[in-house]
């Protein structure tokens, strides 16, 4: 029985911080992914029944993620800074705007995909709309 037990925690001791690599590994994946300067490229809206509306172009805006943890981004005209982070396990960014101290929990965003060359995300419903925003990588 002693035998046993210290082999599953030897085992434990070893597997333990290679989970935790893992998941550390995979968080700094995300975020060196959506570490880009990021172009509206279109924007839907899923109503309840999931369906798109045609997307529409909104040609100016765009975010950009840097690795430190920062950001600016632009939203009609307006230039936004910030902070960001990720929730690997939820899919979430979050944005923390540096001029809105009121938004102290942030602005909540699910990463619904991501590749190389396009990122959407989705804002959290509103009256059963769901905005989700389709970005390209624009080179700098």
């Amino acid at each position: 029985m002693a035998f046993h037990l210290r082999a599953y925690i030897t085992n434990l001791l070893f597997f333990l911080p290679l989970a935790a690599f893992s998941q550390t590994t995979g968080q700094q994946s995300l975020i060196d992914s959506l570490s880009r300067y990021w172009k509206v490229d279109s924007i839907g809206i899923k109503d309840v029944k999931g369906k798109f509306a045609a997307p529409l172009s909104i040609k100016d805006n765009f975010m950009f993620f840097k690795n430190d943890g920062t950001f600016s981004a632009q939203d009609n005209g307006i230039v936004i800074k910030g902070k960001w982070k990720v929730d690997l396990q939820k899919r979430q960014l979050i944005s923390f705007e540096i001029d809105n101290p009121e938004l102290k929990e942030g602005i909540i965003f699910n990463i619904i995909g991501i590749t190389e060359k396009k990122l959407a995300i989705s804002s959290n419903p509103m009256s059963g709309n769901q905005i989700i925003l389709y970005y390209i990588v624009n080179p700098i």
